[in-house]
């Protein structure tokens, strides 16, 4: 071989030897996991421990606060102590059935239990314990605004050591709002309890009701009374359900501060300034609130046919002032019962399988009078959208009774039957219109026009002011 070719290997050697590192580093470089940007709310912070082992492993190299960046430790704000009192039985483990974020750091979940148990979740941004509801709980825990979270549930019965825990890894999820286009975003409250975030608007109070508007209600409402008075000798009687925060105050999350003034009191004013009667149920469903029965669902937004038995007692105690056989029945007539069933709106809103996120929840068996079918099937809480928004005549020929012009939203459904067997007449007007046709009234001579209208939905009642 030539001393050219000679030199023509050597420098084709040599270049090989001094590319072949290069590569190499490049190589490595390229295949160490590249970190993912963290979402806005993710705190990036420094801690003088890594900046510590950096300084000590690099020479005469600085540290920039953009090589060391982690998460900070995940510790609770507070923590729930375990009961160390000695039993002689541990409750039995719950189980988680169902979860979801409902916002980036925040998860619902739902599960079974021991009955009557406290629900203990340990592990997320600050531990929470929330009452169940006899054999299922419902209810949201806070998690850590970055990463995952792996929480422990437990469960305690009354009398009984904690049980071993549940465990639940749950992530953080930037997309998670919770909001739904139709707007029945679930609010998870205290004691299992469910609330709908329209209910949230009334206790933050915002959505108060202007001068000018409360000036024209009251203004409608006189010439709507006067009209009746003329034409028919009737009375115009409003039933204000009220929202389940209002019933159980106790339930809502303290992050939620109740308003001084509310748009539902406001409301009431105006009505009461125009001549109108109300009929306040909140005192005498406050007076039954620790009874075995519950007067709220806890998955369903609704109230249960005892709650609405109760009102019904305070609306026929005073119409049977006028109309003495319209007295109220008394409470061993209503066959009231508790039943397994499946769960409600809260769920079904929540996007949870209602078949397996249950309720134990309380029905009618009327002694009296052949049920109204309300719900979608038996042992189910969500309402029968097919048949429940129509208009319903009941007639119980007997003059004795009083006539009845019934507008309703959807808690005048675990109603009907109470309503329309205390009246001679009670013409049911579809579910939602909250408008007063006067020749419907006169066609049936209303001795009293009825408004059964709950607190969230006082808005869409004012739209029929005008």
């Amino acid at each position: 071989m030539s001393a050219k070719h000679m030199k023509i290997l050597s420098l084709i050697f040599a270049t090989i030897l001094l590319v072949i590192p290069v590569v190499a580093c490049n190589v490595d470089f390229n295949s160490a996991p590249l970190e993912t940007d963290p979402p806005v709310t993710r705190p990036r912070t420094t801690t003088a421990a890594v900046t510590t082992t950096v300084a000590e492993t690099t020479t005469k190299k600085e540290t920039t606060t953009a090589e060391t960046t982690t998460e900070p430790p995940q510790v609770p704000s507070s923590t729930i102590p375990v009961d160390t009192a000695s039993y002689d039985a541990q409750t039995s483990r719950p189980k988680v059935i169902a979860r979801v974020n409902t916002a980036p750091d925040e998860i619902v979940i739902a599960g079974s239990c021991e009955k009557n148990s406290t629900i203990i979740v340990r592990g997320g941004e600050h531990d929470v314990a929330f009452k169940s509801s006899d054999i299922y709980f419902m209810g949201t825990v806070p998690l850590y605004a970055w990463g995952e979270t792996e929480l422990k549930i437990y469960a305690q019965a009354e009398g009984k050591a904690e049980s071993d825990p549940f465990t639940l890894v749950a992530a953080y999820d930037k997309y998670a709002t919770g909001l739904r286009d139709d707007r029945f975003e679930v609010v998870m409250g205290l004691d299992s309890q469910g609330h709908f975030v329209s209910a949230l608007e009334d206790w933050l109070g915002e959505n108060l009701i202007s001068d000018k508007q409360l000036e024209f209600i009251t203004k409608e409402t006189k010439s709507r009374v006067e009209w009746l008075k003329e034409n028919t000798g009737g009375e115009l009687i409003y039933l204000i359900v009220p929202d389940s925060m209002t019933l159980y105050p106790e339930t809502v999350p303290s992050k939620y501060k109740e308003a001084s003034v509310k748009r539902s009191q406001q409301f009431v004013d105006a009505l009461k300034a125009g001549g109108a009667t109300i009929i306040d149920p909140l005192p005498a469903l406050q007076q039954h609130k620790s009874d075995p029965l519950k007067l709220f669902h806890k998955t369903d937004s609704h109230w249960t046919e005892y709650g609405a038995f109760v009102a019904y007692t305070e609306l026929f105690n005073y119409i049977s002032k006028t109309f003495p056989e319209a007295a109220p029945r008394d409470f061993s007539e209503f066959g009231f019962h508790t039943s397994d069933c499946d769960g409600g709106d809260m769920p079904y809103y929540l996007e949870f399988d209602t078949a397996v996120v249950r309720e134990v929840a309380v029905f009618a068996d009327y002694q009296f009078i052949e049920a109204t079918p309300k719900f979608a099937g038996e042992n189910q809480l969500l309402m029968n959208h097919n048949t429940t928004p129509k208009a319903k005549l009941f007639e119980n020929n007997n003059d004795k009774l009083p006539n009845l012009v019934v507008y309703r939203d959807s808690y005048g459904i675990a109603m009907y039957d109470m309503v329309r067997d205390r009246c001679n007449i009670c013409d049911y007007i579809g579910m939602w219109d909250y408008g007063f046709d006067k020749n419907e009234i006169k066609k049936y001579d209303a001795d009293y026009v009825l408004v059964i209208l709950a607190e969230r939905d006082i808005g869409d009642a004012m739209d029929y002011f005008g």
